[in-house]
């Protein structure tokens, strides 16, 4: 097991602890803390355990794939934030109403989707520049 999933796996671990432990001691918290914590500790768990089953100690990443890796981040930042910009002028002008808890939620789910996207499309795509 490599390093980085042994800390993943106690990461999730203790933030699944943590979460647990502010329910039982502050029930007065909110519970949007509860909830974050102990969703962040199960997916680590998830994650970690998963890649420890699929990757067994084969290497990780190799120069192709840090390559794609970066360009999909590269682009999903880039049409995230065109896509802030176009929410921010929608929003100054009426077209629609957002709250800050609706932009975020957005922002990060279309950041997310997006990185995936860009992954699969240049994974599939073989050798770009």
């Amino acid at each position: 097991m490599k390093n980085r999933h042994r800390i993943g796996l106690m990461a999730g671990v203790a933030a699944l602890l943590l979460s647990i432990l502010i329910k039982m001691y502050y029930p007065s918290a909110d519970m949007i803390i509860f909830i974050s914590l102990f969703n962040a500790g199960i997916m680590l768990i998830i994650f970690n355990v998963y890649y420890i089953f699929k990757n067994g100690e084969t290497v990780d990443a190799d120069e192709r794939t840090k390559r794609i890796s970066s360009t999909a981040m590269s682009y999903s930042w880039f049409i995230t934030f065109i896509s802030i910009c176009i929410l921010v002028w929608a929003d100054y002008f009426g077209i629609i109403s957002l709250t800050g808890m609706q932009a975020l939620m957005i922002v990060m789910i279309m950041m997310s989707v997006l990185i995936i996207v860009f992954k699969w499309y240049f994974g599939m795509k073989g050798d770009f520049e």
